[in-house]
Formats: structure tokens, C-alpha cells, sequence
């Protein structure tokens, strides 16, 4: 019964993330695209980057705690970048200051980019 309950806390810590608030949280879907496909290094495969787990709450973005360093960027339905940043590693939230609509969200890092669309 301890173990059931440590790990009912366990999870319930892991799932915060930097969020503690009330309102409803909307997970950002994100697919990889490679932005490089030049090899680096030895030919051995490798373990595949694990996709960024991403929250939005009205305009704030929510990071997991431990996240690699990205770049963001941000580009509205006629293609046009509207907004860049470097996210730190150490980030855990990121205001948006853009106007309300659809816009595709690009994260990269090294030869990897993760992509989706989010409504601000």
C-alpha cells in the first residue's frame, strides 16, 4: 500500500513541470524532421532524440525541467518568420507576446527539428 502511494506522489511531482496553476494545459504535438542528414561522427547507430515535451497556457509555453538548449521559432500561415529565440536548457516557461492565430512552431537543435502547430 506505501509503494502504491510513493508512487501515486512520485508521478503526481514528475507531472507538474514547472506548472502549477489551475488553468487547463494544452500539450504541444510535435514531429521530427531532420535538418541534416550529413552523418557526424562513427556510423553506429544511435539512440533517436526524444521528441520535447511542451505546455501552453493561454500565451506561456511550459517546459520539461530538463530540456536541451533549442532555438524557437515561430512562422504565421503565409510562411513569415514572426518571432525567434534561444531557449537555455535551464528555461522551464517562455512568454509569447504574438497576435492571436494559428502559427507553426519549429524547434531545432544540432541536425534535428521538431515542428507543430500552435494557436495563440
Amino acid at each position: 500500500m506505501i509503494k502504491k502511494y510513493l508512487l501515486l506522489v512520485m508521478f503526481g511531482l514528475l507531472n507538474l513541470n514547472g506548472y502549477a496553476g489551475d488553468e487547463p494545459r494544452e500539450v504541444i504535438q510535435l514531429n521530427l524532421m531532420d535538418v541534416d542528414k550529413t552523418p557526424i561522427g562513427t556510423p553506429f547507430p544511435k539512440s533517436p532524440m526524444q521528441t520535447p515535451l511542451i505546455y501552453k497556457v493561454n500565451k506561456t509555453l511550459y517546459f520539461k525541467e530538463y530540456h536541451a538548449d533549442w532555438t524557437l521559432f515561430l512562422y504565421d500561415e503565409d510562411g513569415n518568420l514572426v518571432y525567434s529565440t534561444f531557449i537555455p536548457s535551464e528555461t522551464t516557461q517562455l512568454i509569447l507576446s504574438e497576435n492571436p492565430g494559428d502559427y507553426e512552431i519549429i524547434l531545432t537543435q544540432g541536425n534535428y527539428a521538431f515542428y507543430g502547430i500552435i494557436n495563440i
